[in-house]
């Protein structure tokens, strides 16, 4: 059964500095924790699950703690919570060291979960592998961004660099950032690229265009009343472009 020390400890996990002291997080939903149990079981630690659960999950009783609505819903996040929570274990803090993957994202300042978890998923599903965010960004682990992303995170290798940490690492890559003032013709360069998205109130900072070799924008309606789009919104559009 799911004791009293269980539940506060998943329920500290609710905020980030726990979340890094621990090195863990709680995914919430059938769906994300069987996407958990079938591509990185060895980071899922416990499985908190209903008795009418038990027989999906039997193939992995070494992880199952047993609980009941009450409990359940002193660590669940959602209004209605799920039958089945899972504690995750991040894995090892290791190098930010990165694949040979074509594009990748850099998220400056997006500091909405909900825009985080959207990015997440739309790059994996045009097969980006690697997303890198600056320190002012939503945390990836936070309840919001993991319920955005619905399992996207598990398909990437997420990096957190300072401005000058990302030029050291990716010295051969042309940085193209988004930008209102960029150009509106747009292609897949030769060389490898970091799509740079900035936040919607305050786009990219300016150390940030700095360093890029030169910037891209999405050509809307001259009758438009909108002054920008959703940063989810035109991440998906760009990569759509690129592929």
């Amino acid at each position: 059964m799911l004791s009293n020390q269980k539940i506060k400890f998943i329920q500290s996990l609710s905020r980030k500095k726990f979340r890094e002291l621990h090195n863990a997080y709680v995914i919430e939903g059938t769906k994300i924790v069987e996407t958990a149990l079938s591509v990185c079981p060895e980071k899922v630690k416990y499985i908190f699950l209903l008795e009418d659960q038990l027989q999906k999950y039997s193939g992995f009783k070494e992880k199952i703690i047993l609980t009941d609505q009450i409990r359940i819903k002193k660590i669940s996040n959602h209004l209605s919570p799920s039958p089945v929570i899972a504690l995750m274990d991040k894995g090892p803090k290791g190098k930010n060291e990165f694949s040979e993957h074509h594009i990748k994202i850099f998220l400056d300042s997006v500091q909405d979960p909900g825009n985080v978890g959207s990015i997440i998923r739309t790059c994996d599903w045009y097969g980006i592998k690697e997303i890198i965010l600056s320190s002012k960004c939503a945390d990836v682990y936070s309840p919001k961004v993991l319920q955005s992303a619905m399992g996207s995170h598990f398909a990437m290798n997420i990096h957190r660099l300072e401005i000058n940490e990302l030029t050291d690492h990716l010295t051969d890559h042309l940085f193209i950032g988004a930008d209102m003032d960029g150009n509106a013709s747009f292609a897949l360069p030769e060389k490898p690229m970091v799509l740079c998205m900035g936040s919607e109130g305050s786009g990219l900072s300016d150390e940030v265009k700095s360093i890029c070799h030169s910037f891209c924008r999405i050509q809307g309606s001259k009758n438009r009343l909108a002054e920008s789009l959703n940063v989810s919104v035109a991440a998906g559009i760009l990569l759509d472009r690129l592929f």
